[in-house]
């Protein structure tokens, strides 16, 4: 079946509750919009300003991956920033063998592994009448089959929770996620989080009643003890995002080399290195084709573009808001730099970069009040922030950075939000410290 993209685009805006020029507007816009189609291609401006229009206005975009058993980047909206890519999974947990992959891909479900009946997933068929069973419903296979798993969760986590963002769905699906089996072709760089796991993803969202105590021979010429009630603390700071590396890495993040493979495969990874705390940190090197292969001490490549993201995230509300992390670096001076950023369009992302030498595990804090260019960022519906590495064309130290204990907090209205610790360079370190931006990312 074939449509035209203007006319897909236009039933994504109209189900969202956007305006469409000659349509009546959508009196019950839908807060998740499920999504089996594609081809092969860039995502294109078209899909993506949609997605970024719908997923600000709060929806949850959920696509399929695909079936041809291919790199799900090359395929579209598969590789669309904004939304849920879904990988198809069979009743073993392993990647079924049609499901397309890869790291654009944010989470998998079942799907089916073969035509067989009952290793099918039973679906409803659009006959456009009301006939017997089998005119109604049938068996199928097939990342659509998968999508609409992941859709549900999405849904149910609405219904409990409607003032979830889209970043915070796709944050509890994740976390939650079932992790893959061992042996099978799914790991968390090219499957998503693990398997969607309707359960646990409820159970994060629902609220806990405690339901007290009655005691059987109750005396009543014993007098009732005065309760002493203690006084509910103000409300604090929310977690949005908290990575000790300790932990399923990338899980909510997207670790990402943005030359894709050209000067090889180097992404931040979970290794055992130089951890801050615990047994693990983040090697903005570690982890990729080309950086799982790197050794303890290795020195870091030339042509490094390392990334990871997060987002998008609601501001809305927030009277502060801010990224902490530690961060241990050895970098060339003036060439080679460990770079914290943010962006309200997913294309162009603004902060500060440093390079040299840390002298050490150092804090870092990135003030999202006071953001290099795009300002303050509090009230902003949509927001990501990116950790990036970068190393030029010669001249290369031992190891490069590291980091841990990464923390992405808001302060709500009406909050009360003790400020963390300093965030000063140790003495003898030697850093350079600069304003710098980034156009979409590549």
């Amino acid at each position: 079946m074939w449509g035209d993209l203007s006319d897909i685009v236009d039933g994504m805006r109209w189900a969202a509750g956007l305006s469409v020029p000659g349509v009546p507007s959508n009196a019950n816009p839908a807060k998740v919009l499920n999504m089996s189609l594609g081809g092969s291609g860039t995502c294109g401006t078209t899909y993506q300003d949609a997605i970024n229009e719908i997923t600000a206005a709060g929806a949850v975009v959920v696509v399929s991956a695909g079936n041809s058993n291919a790199d799900a980047s090359g395929f579209r909206p598969a590789n669309c920033n904004g939304v849920i890519t879904v990988a198809a999974t069979n009743r073993s947990g392993y990647r079924a063998y049609y499901s397309n992959y890869g790291s654009v891909v944010e989470i998998s479900a079942p799907g089916g592994e073969t035509t067989i009946t009952s290793n099918g997933v039973l679906s409803t068929l659009n006959t456009g009448t009301q006939g017997p069973v089998a005119d109604t419903y049938a068996f199928y296979q097939g990342t659509s089959m998968a999508a609409p798993h992941v859709s549900g969760v999405a849904s149910l986590l609405f219904s409990l929770k409607p003032s979830l963002t889209p970043g915070q769905v796709l944050q509890i699906l994740q976390s939650t996620a079932k992790p893959f089996p061992a042996g099978g072709t799914c790991n968390t760089s090219n499957c998503g989080s693990g398997i969607v796991n309707a359960g646990a993803a409820v159970q994060a969202v629902t609220e806990k009643v405690f339901l007290p105590l009655v005691l059987k021979n109750y005396d009543p010429s014993i007098p009732t003890p005065t309760p002493t009630f203690t006084p509910t603390p103000p409300p604090s700071w929310q977690v949005l995002v908290n990575t000790d590396f300790e932990g399923d890495f990338p899980g909510p993040w997207r670790a990402y080399d943005s030359d894709g493979s050209t000067y090889g495969e180097y992404y931040w990874g979970k290794r055992s290195c130089r951890p801050f705390a615990g047994n693990y940190s983040g090697w903005a090197v570690g982890a990729g084709a080309n950086g799982a292969a790197l050794s303890c001490g290795s020195n870091y490549p030339n042509y490094a573009l390392s990334a990871m993201d997060y987002g998008p995230f609601s501001l809305v509300g927030a009277t502060a808001a801010e990224l902490r992390y530690k961060v241990w670096q050895n970098t060339e001076s003036n060439y080679d730099f460990v770079c914290h950023y943010a962006s309200i369009d997913n294309a162009h992302f603004y902060g500060t970069c440093w390079s040299g030498n840390s002298g050490g595990w150092v804090d870092r804090v990135f003030d999202l009040s006071n953001v290099y260019t795009l300002g303050d960022l509090r009230g902003q519906p949509n927001v990501w922030i990116r950790l990036r590495f970068r190393s030029d064309s010669s001249v290369t130290y031992s190891e490069g950075a590291y980091v841990d204990n990464i923390i992405l907090r808001r302060c709500p209205s009406g909050a009360t939000c003790p400020p963390g610790g300093s965030s000063a360079l140790p003495a003898g370190s030697r850093m350079l410290e600069f304003p710098s931006s980034e156009g979409p990312k590549k």
